[in-house]
């Protein structure tokens, strides 16, 4: 699932195309949820976590969430054999948003109790972000490697950056966020690892020789870069709170780094 960073990045991308422009084509795989919207004006473009919020001048929001398939297009054409979901023109160009499952349409006035963005955490990505915040918004007895994932205490952190972030802060995956001295210094780190790639086009954690590594990431049973135990991998969790976010994911970690 792309992390937060990757809509971040969606976003600046699709601005000079669609912030601030009136809708002269719009097509949906699913026609209500754009109905009434040509002739519109995207007044702005925000995000939320994994989420890009679109703020049309009619009083209606679209919510796009990518999951693990989906991926927006600027001005690049038709991709054959891709399932075009979203397509938005303007006096600037076209976007096209490929393969994502969820495309929903809000009142803009319920916008405040939306279920799932009312629900979420603040934005690692955002200006001012506050990690004591989401410390204070993470059950105590939540295990670390849980807490970093659940949507609700701050939006944004996927596996990756979940995975590295523990690593460079030596921390045992499975500890309870009670039991961690600086729980604070886990966000601070995920949010300085995020802010450090909006400038690339793929997450690069680390180089060496100019080449960009991992830590542990996808790196079961290979030796640790940085004491040569063999890396771990293990599955971690259940179902976030209220469904928000599925947590069961693979984990990696390196025994002997992180006690």
């Amino acid at each position: 699932m792309p992390e937060g960073d990757a809509i971040f990045k969606d976003a600046r991308r699709l601005r000079p195309v669609l912030e601030g422009q009136v809708v002269e084509g719009i097509t949906c795989r699913w026609p209500r949820v754009v109905q009434g919207l040509e002739g519109a004006v995207i007044e702005r473009l925000t995000t939320h976590g994994k989420n890009l919020v679109l703020h049309f001048s009619v009083g209606v929001i679209l919510r796009v969430h990518r999951q693990m398939s989906g991926s927006w297009r600027a001005d690049a054409g038709r991709i054959p054999g891709r399932d075009l979901r979203l397509s938005i023109r303007t006096s600037q160009g076209v976007a096209d948003l490929y393969d994502a499952p969820t495309i929903e349409r809000i009142d803009a006035r319920a916008l405040d109790a939306h279920p799932v963005l009312s629900a979420l955490g603040p934005d690692v990505l955002a200006e001012g972000f506050d990690p004591e915040e989401a410390v204070s918004r993470a059950p105590p007895e939540m295990p670390v490697g849980l807490a970093l994932l659940d949507q609700r205490v701050a939006a944004g952190l996927g596996n990756i950056y979940r995975a590295e972030t523990l690593f460079y802060e030596r921390q045992d995956p499975f500890m309870p966020l009670r039991e961690v001295r600086e729980p604070g210094r886990l966000w601070a780190r995920g949010h300085s690892l995020m802010l450090r790639n909006i400038a690339h086009d793929r997450i690069v954690i680390e180089t060496r020789e100019g080449h960009p590594i991992n830590w542990v990431y996808d790196r079961a049973r290979q030796p640790c870069l940085r004491c040569r135990t063999r890396i771990q991998a293990g599955r971690l969790g259940g179902m976030g709170r209220d469904g928000v976010e599925q947590l069961v994911r693979t984990l990696w970690w390196c025994p002997r780094c992180q006690t």
